[in-house]
């Protein structure tokens, strides 16, 4: 099975999928495919299933992104929305079509936060580029200011 198949598996009664569950379930079936070191082949299985989830993570990021370009509530949602699915925090992913206002604001809350974390990344390095270059005689190098 595929992750996405075994997430498909993960749903409880609330209507959520776990990332987790899946993950781990497309390891144990990774491993058993594999022969050789059991050390080995645990790391190699969950490298694979991680890789896979993440894969999983930005096709539906790619879709929901698409999602969320039409208008709110109209026809065209409708016929795109589809089995988009929506994060909801690390572990909780929701159908898109199953989003209430209690969700809709734990994404919102969700994706702000992440929001303020990637500024405060960004203001950071743009910060240390702009000391940089400021400190750099002429067309020299990092390196060579530093003496390298």
């Amino acid at each position: 099975m595929t992750f996405e198949e075994h997430l498909l598996h993960t749903r409880d009664s609330d209507g959520n999928f776990h990332l987790d569950q899946a993950e781990a379930a497309r390891a144990v079936e990774i491993a058993d495919e594999l022969e050789g070191d059991p050390a080995r082949r645990e790391a190699v299985a969950k490298k694979a299933a991680q890789n896979e989830r993440n894969a999983w993570r930005r096709q539906q990021q790619n879709h929901l992104t698409k999602v969320v370009q039409q208008p709110a509530l109209s026809q065209e949602l409708a016929a795109i929305a589809g089995d988009a699915k929506v994060q909801l925090g690390n572990n909780e992913v929701r159908s898109y079509l199953e989003m209430d206002s209690v969700r809709i604001r734990q994404r919102m809350d969700m994706r702000e936060r992440v929001h303020r974390g990637e500024q405060r990344a960004y203001v950071t390095e743009q910060d240390h580029w702009d000391q940089t270059l400021a400190l750099l005689d002429g067309d020299s190098t990092i390196g060579e200011a530093l003496g390298g």
